[in-house]
C-alpha cells in the first residue's frame, strides 16, 4: 500500500467508526493492535493505539511494549485551515529505548535512553514554533556507563514582532532575540558574509533569499557538558564557561567564541578566542589561542612570537587566491596589533571584496 523503503511489513487489527458529514470526516479508532511494524529496518511489536480524528484535529494515545522500546504517548494535534496555524500538545514517557537494537544508532556499542517529555507548542503561519518543550529525567547509557543528564527546558514566544527563545539545562544555557524566524539565521548570515564577499561559491540557481536587515542576538553558555558529549560523540570536550555570541543588526555582524579549552581526543585548543565581523566592507576573522596540540606536537605561543601574516582572500576566476606579495610591514607582533591584550595571538585572517 505504501511504496516507501523505510516501511516494512505491517500486521495489525483495528476497529473503528467513520462518519462523513457535509464534506467533513470524523473517525474514531476504538482499538488498533499492531503485532508487527517494520520501520527503518527494525520490526516493532506490541503496539496498541486508540483515538479520534475530527475537524482537522487528532486526539489519541499510543502504547508500545516492544522488548527494546517501552513508551506511552498521549497527545493532541490540531491544524487550522483558516490561519494555517498548528497546535501540538502531547506528553510521552519513554521508560526504555535501546537505540542500537532499534537500529536508530548505528555507531555500534551500547546506546540507551529514558526520559519524560511534555510539549505545548503552536506553529504559526510564518513558521515560528511558540510554546514550551520540556524533557525530564533524561538518562543516557553507552559503553562508558549510565549518565543522568537531568531536565531540559526549551521555550519561545513572540511579542510585537520580536521573537524570543531560550534553552536551560545543567550542561547548557542558550538564548535568542530577533525579528526573524531563527531557522532563517544561517541564510541571513551568508547574505552579509560569504554571498557578499565570495559570490562565486554559489551557483546562479542558488538564489539569495536572506534579509540583510534582519536582527539576531544569540548567546550560548556551556556548563559541565562532559556526560552528554560522551554519549553524543565520545572524545569531544567543551570546557565549562565556554561562550558563543552572535549579533547581527542592520547587516553588521559581530560574533565571538571564547573557551578555556576545546578538545577532540588528543587534539586541543587552550585559551581560545575567536572573533568574526564584516566591518570595513570585508569579512574578518581573528583566532587567538594560548596553546594547541595537533597530533603529537604541542605548540605554546609566547608573547615575543610573531603573528602569522595578515593576508587577503581575493576572489579570482572563481577560485580562492592567497596574497603572496605582501608588504613586509604586514608581519606584526602581538603587541603591535593587540596592545591591550594579554592573550597570545595565533592566526589573523581577512577577506576583501
Amino acid at each position: 500500500m505504501i511504496n516507501q523503503d523505510f516501511i516494512g511489513k505491517v500486521t495489525a487489527n483495528t476497529g473503528f467508526k467513520a462518519q462523513l458529514d457535509n464534506g467533513s470526516v470524523s473517525v474514531k479508532v476504538d482499538s488498533l493492535m499492531v503485532d508487527k511494524l517494520g520501520l527503518l529496518g527494525y520490526d516493532y511489536t506490541g503496539i496498541a493505539a486508540a483515538g479520534t480524528y475530527s475537524d482537522n484535529a487528532f486526539d489519541g494515545k499510543i502504547i508500545c511494549a516492544d522488548p527494546n522500546l517501552n513508551f506511552i504517548f498521549q497527545g493532541i494535534f490540531n491544524l487550522s485551515p483558516k490561519t494555517n496555524n498548528a497546535l501540538y500538545k502531547f506528553s510521552a514517557n519513554v521508560g526504555y529505548a535501546d537505540l542500537e537494537a532499534l537500529k536508530l544508532d548505528k555507531r555500534g556499542g551500547t546506546s540507551k535512553v529514558s526520559a519524560e517529555l511534555n510539549a505545548n507548542l503552536m506553529k504559526i503561519s510564518r513558521g515560528d514554533l511558540l510554546g514550551d518543550f520540556n524533557i525530564y529525567d533524561l538518562t543516557l547509557e553507552n559503553d562508558n556507563g549510565v549518565k543522568y543528564i537531568g531536565d531540559i527546558y526549551a521555550g519561545s514566544h513572540t511579542t510585537g514582532g520580536t521573537s524570543r527563545a531560550q534553552i536551560r539545562s545543567n550542561f547548557l544555557d542558550a538564548g535568542y532575540v530577533g525579528n526573524r524566524n531563527l531557522l532563517d539565521f544561517f541564510g541571513d548570515i551568508q547574505t552579509v558574509t560569504t554571498r557578499r564577499e565570495l559570490p562565486a561559491l554559489y551557483s546562479k540557481r542558488n538564489k539569495d533569499t536572506g534579509d540583510p536587515d534582519a536582527d539576531y542576538d544569540i548567546s550560548i553558555d556551556f556548563h559541565d557538558s562532559r556526560d552528554i558529549l560522551s554519549f553524543i560523540k565520545p572524545g569531544i570536550y567543551i570546557a565549562d564557561s565556554t561562550r558563543i555570541d552572535v549579533r547581527m543588526t542592520g547587516g553588521k555582524l559581530n560574533a565571538s567564541v571564547r573557551s578555556p579549552r576545546l578538545a577532540y581526543l588528543t587534539n586541543y585548543l587552550k585559551g581560545l578566542n575567536i572573533a568574526l565581523d564584516n566591518e570595513g566592507g570585508s569579512a574578518n576573522a581573528t583566532l587567538l589561542t594560548d596553546e594547541l596540540q595537533l597530533g603529537q606536537r604541542i605548540h605554546r605561543l609566547r608573547a615575543e612570537e610573531r603573528l602569522l601574516p595578515e593576508f587577503p582572500l581575493r576572489q579570482h576566476s572563481g577560485h580562492r587566491q592567497y596574497g603572496r606579495d605582501l608588504p613586509r610591514r604586514q608581519y606584526r607582533t602581538r603587541q603591535e596589533r593587540h596592545p591591550d591584550s594579554e592573550r597570545q595571538a595565533a592566526v589573523f585572517l581577512r577577506t576583501f571584496r
